[in-house]
């Protein structure tokens, strides 16, 4: 007869029940409050986990409008597990920047041309800045 859609219709439905718990945390105060404070205590585990389940179910609805059928992406377990590693090195670097542009270590007031050329060479060997 034809193929069996079962697993891409269970990944569908599995993709409306994560939005829709993203949102109910999002939405519900006491929750929302839990989910920060579970991400500024564990960011990259966070990090892993909202990257993971959030990135692969866009790919699924991806998919889903793409070719106007229930269908799952190839690998899905393996591509999770590489959007929760982005999602980890995204947090490590919002973290780092976050602290260099507000640490204690980038401003001397004492003297101004020591800082100018300080923050100069900072610039050209940060990856951030390798466009200019």
């Amino acid at each position: 007869m034809g193929k069996n859609k079962t697993p891409a219709a269970l990944a569908l439905a599995a993709s409306l029940l994560i939005i829709l718990a993203f949102a109910a945390v999002l939405t519900v105060p006491a929750w929302r409050e839990a989910f920060k404070t579970a991400s500024a205590d564990h960011p990259y585990i966070m990090g892993f986990i909202k990257f993971a389940l959030l990135a692969t179910v866009d790919e699924v609805l991806a998919l889903r409008v793409k070719r106007a059928q229930n269908a799952l992406p190839c690998f899905i377990g393996w591509r999770m597990l590489i959007w929760g590693l982005i999602g980890v090195a995204i947090t490590f670097m919002m973290k780092t920047y976050s602290f260099g542009v507000s640490g204690p270590h980038l401003w001397r007031p004492t003297n101004a041309r020591t800082n100018t050329l300080s923050f100069a060479m900072r610039v050209k060997k940060s990856p951030a800045f390798a466009g200019w």
